[in-house]
């Protein structure tokens, strides 16, 4: 019986033993809320990296996207206009334009960025005409679309830290300037 009371009183000891360490271990550990987790600066620079990543595909997408309403306007006059020399110079857009886009899916499938494909559908009469009227609206709309495109890429070309966009944008940017070239002279013709 004596025993049997000391191998009782030896539980109860560990058990509270047991109990007590549980609770220092438990004090002596510091909780703190999220809003007081001090994150580790490799934290902190990989969170700045990829919302700069984000940036980058974004305006890298924005210009893919004026890119393909150039091509698409310039398709619909070069199809659709009376007027030959007109048809010539929306040819001659169309196909630069299309360089750019080469040079931009070339880039884009390099780095894994995804490129609208599509753009909204363009009404023929709205690009229809051989008048003067129409030809100041088409060199301003193409006009303004390519600052656009330039505007962009001059973002990109400041905010991203990868060689290969900004090798890019340098390449790109002389033919949009050419365009505008283009363009003026067409308008003073």
């Amino acid at each position: 019986m004596k025993r049997k009371n000391i191998n009782k009183n030896v539980e109860r000891y560990i058990s509270v033993g047991l109990v007590v360490v549980a609770f220092v271990s438990l004090g002596s550990c510091e909780f703190k809320k999220k809003s007081q987790i001090d994150y580790s600066s490799s934290d902190t620079i990989e969170n700045k990296n990829v919302a700069m990543n984000m940036k980058e595909a974004r305006l890298f997408s924005e210009v893919a996207k004026l890119n393909l309403q150039i091509v698409s306007i310039n398709k619909t006059v070069a199809e659709t206009n009376n007027v030959l020399a007109v048809k010539m110079l929306a040819h001659s857009l169309e196909k630069s334009h299309r360089e750019i886009r080469n040079l931009l899916n070339k880039t884009a499938k390099d780095k894994l960025i995804l490129l609208p494909d599509t753009t909204e559908n363009i009404s023929n009469k709205t690009f229809d005409g051989d008048n003067s009227e129409f030809r100041n609206f088409y060199i301003k709309k193409i006009s303004v679309l390519i600052e656009q495109e330039m505007s962009k890429l001059e973002n990109l070309e400041k905010v991203t830290n990868d060689l290969d966009l900004k090798i890019m944008a340098v390449k790109i940017m002389p033919l949009l300037k050419s365009n505008l070239d283009q363009l003026e002279k067409f308008k003073t013709t």
